[in-house]
């Protein structure tokens, strides 16, 4: 059984998720402290991580660094109700694999757990080099645009900033994922972060 690991200091969230997850039916497991979670988590196939950005003592953000040290390929999925941009972007390069914020519909929560596993599972199949060769032959302006993205730009910037229209940003996103063969922009940012983080290493 798929297993749904919940960081939270929230007693009422952290007890409604239980029973929604079970009710899903995935085995859910809580933490209301993250020092606590750090202490006893042992690495686990079919997991997904459901963190809160803002916790006493020790933050969301450290504590996926931490956990991404343990467990590369354990999909993180933060949550919070005073997320912003910057803030996005940073628990996104830091490895997350989406941010969500509360108040959140469970219908949506689930979506975003099955598509982290599934891309986990598909990630253990693909090594790096399945998309390096495709990120080659991706044009200088392409690769242009798969970094403004991966910094948080948003399509009306990146259109403002290369003279083009905001039509063509779409059409340029739409082409990059075909050609990267990722199935979501969510996966391919990871992709090209990881690409970046080898050929810088």
């Amino acid at each position: 059984m798929e297993k749904i690991l919940v960081v939270d200091d929230n007693a009422d969230i952290c007890q409604s998720l239980t029973f929604l997850f079970d009710h899903a039916g995935y085995k859910a497991e809580v933490f209301l402290d993250s020092g606590d979670f750090l202490k006893n988590y042992q690495p686990c196939s079919n997991a997904c991580l459901l963190l809160d950005i803002r916790m006493p003592r020790i933050g969301g953000l450290m504590v996926l660094q931490e956990i991404k040290k343990l467990h590369q390929e354990l999909p993180v999925i933060m949550m919070t109700a005073h997320g912003d941009i910057r803030i996005a972007v940073q628990a996104m390069k830091l490895g997350a694999y989406d941010f969500i914020m509360k108040p959140f519909n469970i219908e949506d929560v689930i979506a975003v757990i099955k598509s982290a596993l599934q891309l986990a599972s598909a990630q253990l199949q693909k090594p790096l080099i399945h998309y390096a060769g495709f990120f080659a032959a991706l044009s200088p302006r392409e690769r242009e645009i798969i970094k403004r993205i991966s910094n948080g730009q948003l399509n009306k910037i990146i259109a403002a900033e290369l003279g083009v229209s905001i039509t063509t940003v779409d059409i340029y996103r739409a082409r990059i994922l075909k050609k990267m063969q990722a199935a979501s922009w969510a996966e391919l940012i990871k992709i090209y972060w990881r690409l970046e983080l080898e050929s810088n290493g």
